[in-house]
């Protein structure tokens, strides 16, 4: 049988391997949490690929883009026939929103790479 003594050292060690425990326990969940971060900051091939390509892509777009605000500039535009200038006007829409799309995917890319 043990005494008061004892029973205090039994339970000031106890607390000691617990809190040890705990502490290597958070040490290893951080570590992990640092190798998942810096893990994904490469991108699969198919997603650098798609990066690569992208700034083409852009640059096609704006060019299509340009071209088709030239055509609504010109002063006779609104003269052409309407079927031919809801044609363009939608074509318009249709490039200013894809260009929108491809501008947020390279974005989103970027922000993968960089880890952010």
């Amino acid at each position: 049988m043990g005494g008061y003594h004892d029973a205090r050292g039994q339970q000031a060690q106890s607390l000691a391997t617990k809190q040890s425990k705990v502490k290597s326990e958070a040490d290893v969940a951080v570590t992990k949490a640092e190798t998942v971060k810096r893990g994904s900051n490469k991108l699969s091939y198919n997603l650098q690929r798609e990066l690569e390509g992208l700034p083409q892509r852009l640059e096609e777009l704006e060019a299509s883009l340009e071209s088709l605000q030239a055509q609504v500039a010109d002063a006779s535009f609104f003269s052409q026939p309407h079927d031919h200038t809801q044609k363009v006007l939608a074509d318009m829409a249709q490039a200013e929103q894809a260009l929108e799309e491809a501008f947020e995917r390279w974005e989103y890319l970027e922000a993968l790479k960089n880890g952010a």
